[in-house]
């Protein structure tokens, strides 16, 4: 018998598949149903109605990069290991499902697939900001940083450069996003704030 969380997995990748390539509206419980395989009253215990699969798909998303985030923050990797990966973390989730995911963000952000999120986005970004926090005040302590960066402006700069490069690749269509890019952008935020 398969597990609860497997199930409700593949109901969310059957809806992130149909939401991008039919949008929210057009696509149905039922479609999600048997594109799953699994029962429409199955798919029902698991989401009573769309809007709250819709959601489930979002919240499903963020979880996966904070809990990565997290886990990367109290790692044992030196600071800038850190940073690069916490970046790459938010890319590397979504290789194996990157066109649908395009799109899915893409109408989601572009207002094309409108459905009311009922998510504690608040909450979440704010758990993101105390690892990167966390990661900036451990590289300032260990002399990676100079001892009078700001560390708010550092993670407005980190994460403003991250959500340019998503919004270039994701909403804009500029390809996809290779490990390298990624590296390169944090050494580039690495050098304005370096000890001299």
């Amino acid at each position: 018998m398969e597990n609860n969380d497997n199930t409700k997995n593949r109901i969310l990748l059957a809806a992130l598949e149909l939401f991008a390539e039919h949008g929210y509206d057009a696509t149905s419980m039922r479609q999600i149903a048997e594109l799953t395989g699994i029962t429409k009253p199955a798919v029902y215990y698991h989401f009573p109605d769309k809007k709250s699969l819709f959601n489930g798909l979002l919240h499903f998303g963020m979880e996966h990069i904070l809990n990565a985030i997290r886990e990367i923050a109290q790692s044992d990797l030196p600071v800038l290991d850190k940073l690069k990966e916490i970046m790459w973390t938010r890319f590397k989730q979504f290789h194996r499902h990157q066109l649908h995911i395009n799109r899915f963000v893409s109408d989601v952000f572009t207002g094309r697939m409108r459905c009311e999120i009922n998510l504690d986005l608040r909450s979440m970004f704010a758990d993101m900001n105390i690892q990167l926090q966390q990661v900036i005040n451990e590289g300032i302590t260990g002399g990676v940083f100079r001892s009078d960066l700001n560390v708010n402006h550092f993670i407005c700069a980190f994460v403003g450069a991250q959500n340019i490069l998503w919004h270039r690749t994701y909403i804009m269509g500029d390809g996809h996003i290779e490990r390298q890019s990624v590296d390169q952008l944090v050494d580039m935020l690495y050098c304005g704030a370096k000890t001299r």
